[in-house]
Order: structure tokens, then C-alpha cells, then sequence
């Protein structure tokens, strides 16, 4: 039997993680993977979307057997948090306090609302790190889009780049 040694360098290292479905999971993996302590967040009320897609354990539709969310949210520990309460809102930013590093990916203006963002959380731990991964950016002519997967395949031009002369663009299966 082999073994392959994952380095855990960034052990000791505190991650939450409030991103959902592609990049910002995915990201958050690798951290974990390497020893960072990441706590991901889902609302009981909208799960991260990434549960519905598929494959599915016995090919059946299920938000605990999707084989793409368990690919992308291994190594991690998970919290469910109502921030549509303000008792939820004051766990996350107690979550938020704790951690070293921030991870969303939600549109604009969302952290910003529940306290939750760079400018807020840097005037009590200017350590603080923040990750933000946004379909278009959090500034620009584009900023207000939401959207990931294939929005990102489209604008990045990924999706010109698949498929065949003749053809039009082909969205990629994992943008």
C-alpha cells in the first residue's frame, strides 16, 4: 500500500470559509488539505448549490450525496448559519474574529451589509486576511454581475477556447 505526504504547512492557520458551489470551495480545500483549519459556512435555508450537482451517490438527486460537493469540501468542518437573524449574524462574525483568513464569494455588497467585509473587519484585526472571489470583480464596469461556472467561462473567454472551429463556444463540465 502507498502513501502520499501532504505537506501541512499552513497548519495552525484559521479559515472561514463562506463561499459556496466552485472556485471559493475548491480553494478552501486545498488550504484545508495542507492543515489550515477551515470552518465552512452553509444557510440551513440555501444550501450551497454545489450539494445539487451532480454526480450523485446511487445516481439519485440528494444534497448529502453529491460526489462534486464532497470533492470540493473534504478536510473541512461545517456550521449552519441563519444570517437572515441577527443572533446568526453575531455568530458569524464571532466565527469571523476567530479566523485568520476570510473566504466569499457572494455578490456585491452582501458582506458588506451583515458587517462581514474587509473595511469592517480590518479596523479590529488589520491582520486579517480576506479572500473575495467574485465572477467579475469587486470593482469595474461589471462588479454588479453575479455569477460563477459558466458566467466566469464566458467572460474570461474559456468557453471560446473549447469545442471546435465550426462550432459555437462550449461551456467546460467544472468552470
Amino acid at each position: 500500500m502507498w502513501s502520499i505526504e501532504v505537506s501541512q504547512a499552513l497548519a495552525g492557520v484559521k479559515i472561514a470559509d463562506f463561499s459556496w458551489v466552485g472556485a471559493g470551495p475548491r480553494a478552501t480545500k486545498d488550504l484545508a488539505d495542507h492543515g489550515a483549519t477551515v470552518v465552512k459556512v452553509e444557510s440551513a435555508r440555501r444550501l450551497d448549490l454545489g450539494r445539487m450537482s451532480p454526480p450523485f451517490k446511487d445516481g439519485k438527486r440528494n444534497p448529502n450525496g453529491s460526489a462534486f460537493f464532497a470533492i470540493t469540501n473534504t478536510s473541512k468542518l461545517g456550521v449552519t448559519i441563519n444570517l437572515g437573524d441577527p443572533r446568526g449574524v453575531a455568530i458569524a462574525k464571532r466565527l469571523a474574529e476567530w479566523a485568520d483568513v476570510v473566504v466569499e464569494n457572494f455578490g456585491k455588497g452582501f458582506m458588506e451589509r451583515l458587517g462581514l467585509d474587509y473595511a469592517t473587519l480590518s479596523r479590529e484585526r488589520p491582520e486579517i486576511i480576506m479572500l473575495s472571489v467574485s465572477v467579475a470583480g469587486r470593482t469595474g464596469p461589471m462588479s454588479d454581475l453575479r455569477g460563477y461556472g459558466n458566467s466566469a467561462a464566458a467572460l474570461s473567454g474559456l468557453a471560446a477556447l473549447s469545442g471546435w472551429p465550426d462550432t459555437p463556444p462550449h461551456m467546460p463540465p467544472f468552470a
